[in-house]
């Protein structure tokens, strides 16, 4: 199997695929959970982790997960790098609705809950909204930027340094692109994890502010659809048919739909972003 690094942006599913890979890597997979380590350090980043291993250790490793993990791309360039992303309409309030759900200490999570309703969150500024997926990826990197500097860094992101990516509207046709591409042996068979008991359902108003505010998590969006559009047409896989991978004790079958053609014909967000 190929070696990855999973970049998990918060609330896009990155929970389950943490899992997959889990099963899939087994003992070879280390999850850089840094809020296991909020009560004996204030602030951790998950990188911090890595960092922290000697070489002995990390030479048993061959998958990698965790928030914030992009600044991990350059110290495994033999790893392919995956990540999920989600429409900001979704995650936004996801994100809110989680932290409101799960008291912690860390940063993200004391900030968030000194807002008791999602409209007074959307109308924030913190070092972790608004655009909370691409101040995810790139933290303090993007304070002194220009949208536009923003949007050429995320562009070589995607374009360059994530091999494999799509949205989380996606997941189950991405998880069968992983298996081919990451030659995984393993059944890849899944339940949904982390996710909120019931959708935060917002307005009209609401939806304006986070079109508005959120800008640049919309162009990762769009950025990462466009990727994921070309990889599932490249993919050449037959989805009027049954595909099939080996494993060493079965043969594990999926059945798929072929959304080829509409994935290519429609942009799914309904959102569309003027190239400057």
């Amino acid at each position: 199997m190929h070696p990855v690094l999973f970049i998990h942006i918060p609330k896009t599913a990155g929970t389950t695929l943490n899992h997959i890979l889990s099963h899939q890597y087994g003992w070879r997979f280390m999850w850089l959970r840094s809020d296991i380590y909020q009560n004996e350090v204030s602030r951790i980043l998950p990188a911090d982790i890595y960092w922290a291993m000697s070489a002995h250790q990390k030479k048993h490793y061959s998958a990698y997960a965790g928030h914030q993990t992009s600044e991990l791309i350059p110290e495994l360039p033999y790893s392919r790098k995956i990540m999920l992303c989600r429409n900001p309409l979704d995650q936004i309030p996801s994100y809110y609705a989680h932290h409101r759900r799960h008291f912690s200490d860390s940063p993200s999570n004391l900030t968030i809950r000194k807002h008791e309703k999602l409209k007074d969150f959307l109308s924030s500024r913190s070092d972790f909204y608004p655009n909370p997926q691409v101040k995810n990826l790139f933290g303090n990197q993007i304070v002194e930027l220009s949208n536009e500097e923003i949007e050429q860094k995320i562009e070589k992101l995607v374009s360059k340094h994530i091999d494999y990516c799509a949205p989380t509207d996606r997941f189950h046709d991405f998880v069968l692109v992983l298996a081919e591409k990451l030659n995984w042996r393993k059944n890849t068979s899944y339940k949904s994890l982390n996710a909120s008991p019931s959708t935060i359902k917002i307005n009209d108003k609401e939806r304006r502010i986070i079109e508005d505010s959120n800008l640049l998590d919309f162009y990762l969006y769009n950025e990462v659809c466009r990727k994921f559009e070309i990889l599932f047409a490249e993919h050449k896989i037959d989805f009027d048919t049954t595909v099939s991978i080996n494993s060493s004790k079965n043969l594990i079958q999926f059945k798929v739909r072929n959304r080829i053609q509409q994935l290519i014909t429609s942009h799914q967000t309904g959102f569309s972003l003027r190239r400057k």
